[in-house]
């Protein structure tokens, strides 16, 4: 009992310790910033965002890539007119890009901090994302064989149904080449190699793609399956019917970066004929600022269309969707529901 106190009283010094420094080094930073101009108390600065609104002008302190959404809506909602992004250095050119891309309606600039030096910082194109290994690529035809759709997640070859991972392609250490490992996330797929390993790809992907599909389907909603990797879906959705957007064909994009976790809530993309499309599913604020990265990665000259669930819609530009241009939100009817024709009334 008291070692779980101990632990507690230690995990909540460290997290004082942390937001004391991160108030510290935006004192510092604004004042380096203004030339100093302003001088903030620390009874100024918004400690559970590390923002401080100053005569209209807001600074916003972040080193999540995905932070120039958040720190608009932060900026909007306390009545700034001009944002200042104060970004730690690996994100900074980046952020810098997606402002220039969005904009929305409020001045914007974003300075990059190394330590306790910042400077203004240079936006870089959006990275190309890496290329499939050559010996992956066989997998494809193995994966599209048994029903499901493979599918290039940032350098990696995975197989998806309905949206879903139920296979990937990795290296084996104890053999000369890739091998197909089947199962949806990590501990399930050790599980079933340790089970099944006595099965070939085939037979094991074959199994897996059944369980799945059996789940993800109309009016399935409250199985465990469904909640996970619903941007996906929708976007499975689209891959299979572009017309329900009026669309002749799709294809999907490799994601941004790296994804972390299958519960993650990064959009889905996919393009076709001059359009981009970008699924989401939930309160994204950095939603817009994704969608333009996708877009000038694959085609700066498309048309931008959002796909959200109708209960997201209000909110998924999030205040940005005037400042980009030839961007539509619209919703489709999500998977994972009956169809409205059926339901029960």
């Amino acid at each position: 009992m008291s070692d779980g106190a101990d632990r507690g009283r230690a995990d909540r010094g460290r997290a004082d310790r942390d937001a004391g420094l991160a108030r510290v080094a935006i004192r510092h930073r604004v004042r380096t910033i203004t030339g100093g101009r302003v001088d903030l108390s620390s009874d100024q600065i918004d400690g559970s965002v590390v923002g401080v609104v100053v005569d209209g002008r807001a600074f916003y302190q972040t080193d999540d890539p995905r932070g120039l959404g958040p720190a608009l809506r932060w900026a909007a909602t306390h009545g700034a007119r001009h944002l200042t992004l104060i970004a730690e250095s690996s994100v900074a050119a980046d952020l810098a890009r997606r402002a220039g891309l969005v904009g929305a309606g409020m001045e914007t600039e974003v300075w990059s901090a190394a330590g306790p030096d910042v400077e203004p910082a240079e936006s870089r194109p959006v990275p190309s994302p890496p290329d499939l290994p050559a010996d992956h690529l066989r997998f494809a035809a193995v994966i599209s064989e048994a029903g499901a759709r493979p599918v290039d997640d940032h350098g990696l070859l995975v197989a998806e149904v309905a949206g879903l991972e139920v296979a990937r392609v990795l290296e084996d250490d104890s053999s000369t080449g890739p091998r197909l490992s089947v199962g949806v996330g990590q501990a399930d797929r050790e599980l079933q190699h340790y089970l099944h390993g006595h099965l070939d790809d085939d037979t094991n992907l074959r199994r897996a793609i059944a369980a799945v599909a059996r789940h993800r389907r109309p009016g399935s909603a409250a199985h465990p399956l469904t909640r996970l990797a619903r941007q996906r879906w929708l976007r499975s959705v689209l891959l299979d019917h572009p017309g329900r957007l009026g669309l002749s064909s799709l294809e999907p994009l490799t994601p941004l970066r790296p994804r972390d976790t299958l519960l993650g809530h990064e959009p889905a993309a996919a393009a076709g004929p001059s359009v981009v499309v970008v699924c989401s599913v939930g309160v994204d604020l950095d939603l817009v600022p994704e969608a333009a990265d996708y877009r000038e990665r694959t085609d700066p000259g498309a048309d931008l269309v959002v796909v959200v669930p109708e209960r997201d819609r209000r909110l998924a530009g999030a205040g940005v969707t005037t400042a980009v241009p030839r961007l539509r939100i619209t919703s489709i009817e999500v998977p994972w529901e009956e169809p409205a024709a059926r339901r029960p009334k």
